[in-house]
């Protein structure tokens, strides 16, 4: 009977040490899955925002942080994140985020400008911005140097064109061509 005695208390040792190994296992995996999903989480939203872009603009009028999307043809392909006085004082400084599938939007030729309602010689552009606001317009450039630093146009590049040259001008119709493309826009006799 002693030697049975000792037996069985020495089993119930090892099944109590055992539980304790396998219930404490079980307690240091839910955190560990935890901390391994938090990680691929903040891994995913840095590689979802995007590129940062800073632009240079003469004033933000209605441009919203978070709000005020940045496209190319209607499409979203980045957005404003933060808005801030220029250290000179002469102007805003946007810091914007563009999407890693448009590298071509960081090229140092890109362009950009405000879409908002506007009144022209050549007609009304912007209509659709009275209801949802204003946004940055961009135009991919060419060039094989990149840029994160970019100037605001007071017009879109067909505008400039139009009221430099004074031919009446299309937009664009490709994502990936630039003004000096001749598919770029339809040039009519000067006015």
């Amino acid at each position: 009977m002693g030697i049975t005695k000792v037996n069985d208390t020495q089993r119930k040792k090892k099944l109590v040490k055992s539980s304790k190994v396998s219930l404490l296992s079980v307690v240091w995996f839910i955190p560990l899955l935890a901390i391994i999903t938090g990680i691929w989480l903040i891994y995913d939203y840095y590689q979802s925002i995007g590129q940062p872009i800073t632009l240079h603009i003469a004033s933000a009028e209605n441009l919203k942080v978070d709000n005020t999307m940045i496209k190319v043809l209607d499409v979203d392909v980045g957005v404003i994140k933060q808005i801030k006085l220029a250290p000179n004082g002469k102007g805003v400084l946007l810091t914007a985020y563009i999407n890693r599938d448009y590298p071509q939007l960081l090229a140092s030729d890109s362009q950009y400008w405000v879409v908002k309602p506007m009144l022209t010689k050549g007609g009304i552009f912007g209509l659709s911005t009275l209801l949802s606001g204003p946004y940055i317009g961009a135009l991919p450039g060419k060039s094989s140097r990149k840029s994160n630093a970019f100037e605001v146009l007071d017009q879109p590049p067909a505008m400039l064109f139009e009221s430099q040259e004074s031919h009446i001008l299309s937009y664009p119709s490709q994502l990936l061509l630039a003004p000096c493309d001749p598919h770029w826009c339809v040039c009519t006799d000067t006015i």
